[in-house]
């Protein structure tokens, strides 16, 4: 019992600073645009993360409960250890402020503790390499889908001559960039961690709990996050940054329908990769390397908290 409430806990801090971390493209672009005032766009990316993990997150009901299963003191044990895991690396990374895939960290920390406990454990290798694969090809189709979508927005905004209605065009589509990314982000990432959480608490319980923990990290633990994505990939321009917020989160999404875990950021870096590094200076390039800095270390960095937290509580539990 005492296993399965720190898995349930455990998931809800992860939400947290998943929320807190994650959230900074859309609530980025929402404050450093100032289309809506700043308590507002906190409100409404709190409560699009929220919905998205509440509504959206249904679809990921699986994604980690139906791919592993056996011998229960030993999945109660890998999904704890993984994630702790998550939640220390997310906290690290929080605190110097790098977005990170929260998929690429629970995903291989599952199939090396799966491996490891093979003759208890079975763990879908199918499922696995899909959204291996998928996750090589997904920053190619973001560069597909952004460019194309920054060419047609570009086009239908400037065709429009009067200026107060271009206007009114850009803050409707940076609106509802920041809202779907929020969405998606929660369906996504914390329908994720809710599937985990469902090893030991109802799925209809984990989700909207987790996606409360997820609005509350975007209040508290946000602020760095959005200093890094937010302000600085701005500098895209707004049509620009529009374009790989949309297109990035909208090929999120449609994975997300199928019950595939993807990380939205890394969709995005593909489609800013895609719009060829248009009107950025040093400073964005340094920024984008940056995250896939984090994106090489975070996997790794989970893996080994993982193996250690999983060998500890083998040896003091005595399996």
């Amino acid at each position: 019992m005492l296993l399965e409430s720190l898995i349930f806990a455990l998931g809800a801090i992860a939400s947290f600073f998943v929320g807190g971390n994650n959230i900074s493209p859309s609530l980025g672009i929402l404050v450093s645009t100032n289309v809506v005032k700043r308590k507002a766009a906190y409100f409404l990316a709190a409560l699009s993360i929220f919905l998205g993990a509440s509504v959206g997150g249904l679809t990921m009901s699986k994604s980690v409960r139906g791919i592993i299963e056996g011998k229960e003191g030993y999945t109660t044990f890998i999904i704890l250890s993984v994630l702790l895991s998550c939640t220390a690396a997310f906290f690290y990374l929080n605190r110097i402020g790098v977005p990170s895939s929260l998929t690429q960290m629970l995903y291989p920390s599952l199939a090396v503790l799966s491996l490891l406990s093979r003759e208890y454990v079975y763990f879908d290798w199918r499922a696995f390499f899909i959204a291996l694969i998928l996750w090589i090809l997904t920053p190619g189709i973001a560069i597909g889908t952004v460019l194309g979508l920054y060419l047609w927005m570009r086009r239908a905004i400037h065709s429009e001559a009067r200026l107060l209605r271009q206007l009114r065009l850009y803050k409707v589509l940076i609106l509802g960039a920041g809202l779907l990314n929020a969405f998606v982000l929660g369906a996504n990432a914390i329908g994720l961690l809710a599937s985990a959480g469902s090893f030991s608490t109802p799925i209809y319980v984990t989700l909207p709990s987790y996606g409360m923990a997820a609005a509350l990290g975007v209040y508290v633990a946000s602020k760095k996050g959005v200093l890094t994505m937010g302000f600085r990939l701005t500098r895209l321009g707004y049509l620009g940054g529009v374009s790989a917020v949309i297109g990035s989160s909208a090929v999120a999404e449609v994975l997300t329908l199928f019950g595939i875990p993807i990380s939205v950021t890394q969709t995005m870096v593909g489609g800013i990769i895609g719009l060829g590094f248009r009107g950025t200076g040093q400073d964005v390039k340094r920024q984008i390397l940056r995250l896939m800095r984090g994106w090489a270390v975070s996997p790794i960095f989970a893996i080994i908290v993982s193996i250690a937290t999983f060998g500890v509580l083998k040896a003091v539990l005595g399996f």
